[in-house]
């Protein structure tokens, strides 16, 4: 699991959405909203690369420059149900396949983001003592 996680609201343009993926790794960012407490750490849904390029070159309303200053991650973000620190690796790795996605958000008991997992973290767990 990776602890290194990029986090959007539902209101960061696309354009943003695009800068961040362009300076990092990663292949799916988490949009967040406030809690209870009002911190920015609720986990709503995720957006991916594939969303956003499904977006920008899949509409046929204006430009792709304009789409990127106007639309936000709200309108192409997919709601996902966070992984739980407390789930068996099987459950995650059922889930992982279930959404299509590369990596989800894991989330404590009590909400708080703890990272991403991915099928490459699952991967790698049952192979790690294997050597080449």
């Amino acid at each position: 699991m990776s602890r290194d996680v990029v986090t959007v609201r539902l209101d960061t343009t696309l354009r943003e959405v695009y800068a961040l993926f362009a300076r990092s790794q990663v292949d799916v960012l988490v949009v967040v909203g406030r809690d209870e407490s009002g911190w920015m750490r609720r986990v709503i849904g995720v957006v991916t690369r594939a969303d956003l390029l499904r977006h920008l070159v899949g509409s046929r309303t204006g430009s792709v420059l304009n789409r990127l200053r106007t639309r936000r991650a709200g309108d192409v973000f997919r709601r996902v149900q966070a992984l739980r620190t407390s789930d068996s690796l099987g459950e995650a790795t059922r889930r992982l396949l279930e959404t299509g996605l590369a990596a989800l958000p894991v989330i404590e008991a009590g909400g708080r983001m703890s990272g991403m997992l991915s099928l490459g973290d699952v991967l790698a767990r049952p192979l790690a003592g294997v050597r080449a």
